[in-house]
């Protein structure tokens, strides 16, 4: 058994609380390059995260359709999200994070666009979901998930030749509905804005739950946003454009700070393996949806052009920054992880192997070596 793990273990049993002091000390034990190691922990406990992306409502949009995202507080497609057959079948007004389309309900008081969603039949397509159809429009959700885009050109060039031409198109998703709607949601608005769970473990648990949706998705943006879920001391905020600190017309950024209110002992297991599948995975996402660490404050910058002085460091991959996060959570919280369904699981699906005490060991072993690479 691994010294350091031994070490690690023992100190965390007998309930000594490893400061970030006393984790650098540990992290120097075994790391062969302490500049590394210090680099990372600095790093995930700067509590101060960037999401930049491009505005994707813009690509390839017809102006003269207002299929664009404008410089108002709440946006062309929001409108019509709000306005389409199943949001109001199945989403509430009620507990909304956008303080724009909170702001619109209580301006307006009536139907948002109520006849607007049948302005471009050109651009609709039903999405069946378990026997039940979703209208929706093909150009938003093409733009941000490139699964869904080969869906509908897939159905699209099968049904080329059929002589109903004014029957809408229909493909169908193997999702579940809450999933999907989540999902949608984020297509039109830019955000999450509601049906997330008030339980901060729920909502944890529903959003690593959409992670694995937008990897297989290939819906990048909300990859991004999920992880500044997790990393926020807010998972509840809204990251649409209307909300972001700083905008321009190419992209949206976004910034959250911690610490973490998501990534506890009890839920740090579950981040890690969900940030292990999302890493393993072939898919390239492109670099521009990666979570940025901030080095300094920038919540109150006014100019765009002030951001090209700020020194930023971008994490490599999806949810590299989320897992080293749990990791150093496991390493603080070890009590509440041994606590938690995910650590009896996994170490009863191991147990053939490792005994109890090795299997803690390991997990700690490989907490700390994560820290250091």
């Amino acid at each position: 058994m691994n010294s350091a793990g031994e070490v690690s273990l023992s100190m965390l049993r007998r309930g000594i609380f490893l400061s970030d002091s006393r984790l650098m000390r540990l992290l120097k034990t075994i790391s062969n390059n302490d500049e590394t190691a210090q680099y990372n922990l600095k790093l995930i406990t700067n509590h101060r995260w960037q999401a930049s992306y491009p505005d994707m409502g813009d690509n390839g949009l017809a102006t003269e359709n207002k299929y664009v995202y404008s410089a108002k507080k709440i946006s062309f497609w929001t409108k019509i999200y709000f306005s389409l057959p199943f949001v109001k079948m199945y989403a509430s007004r009620k507990n909304i994070y956008c303080r724009n389309v909170r702001d619109f309900f209580d301006e307006s008081r009536n139907e948002i666009y109520s006849g607007e969603t049948l302005d471009f039949p050109e651009d609709w397509v039903n999405l069946v979901i378990q026997d039940k159809k979703l209208l929706v429009h093909k150009t938003i959700i093409s733009c941000k998930s490139e699964k869904l885009a080969a869906a509908i050109e897939f159905q699209s060039r099968l049904k080329s030749g059929v002589k109903d031409e004014n029957k809408i198109l229909e493909v169908q998703i193997d999702l579940e509905m809450r999933l999907m709607l989540l999902l949608l949601e984020h297509c039109y608005i830019g955000s999450i804005v509601s049906m997330l769970p008030s339980s901060h473990s729920e909502c944890n648990q529903v959003l690593l739950e959409l992670a694995l949706v937008a990897n297989e998705f290939i819906c990048p943006s909300l990859l991004s946003e999920i992880e500044m879920r997790l990393l926020s001391s807010s998972p509840y905020s809204c990251f649409c454009r209307s909300c972001s600190q700083i905008t321009n017309t190419l992209h949206v950024r976004t910034t959250c700070e911690g610490p973490s209110s998501l990534i506890t002992g009890k839920t740090a297991l579950d981040v890690i393996s969900i940030a292990q599948n999302i890493g393993s995975s072939p898919l390239n996402i492109h670099d521009c949806f990666r979570i940025k660490v901030r080095e300094c404050d920038v919540f109150n910058l006014s100019k765009h052009d002030e951001y090209d002085k700020i020194s930023l460091w971008q994490s490599p991959s999806p949810f590299y920054i989320a897992r080293k996060v749990a990791c150093k959570c496991v390493l603080q919280d070890y009590i509440e992880v041994e606590k938690s369904d995910t650590f009896y699981r996994t170490r009863d699906s191991v147990e053939e192997d490792f005994t109890g005490t090795q299997f803690a060991s390991q997990l700690l072993l490989f907490c700390l070596e994560e820290l250091c690479s």
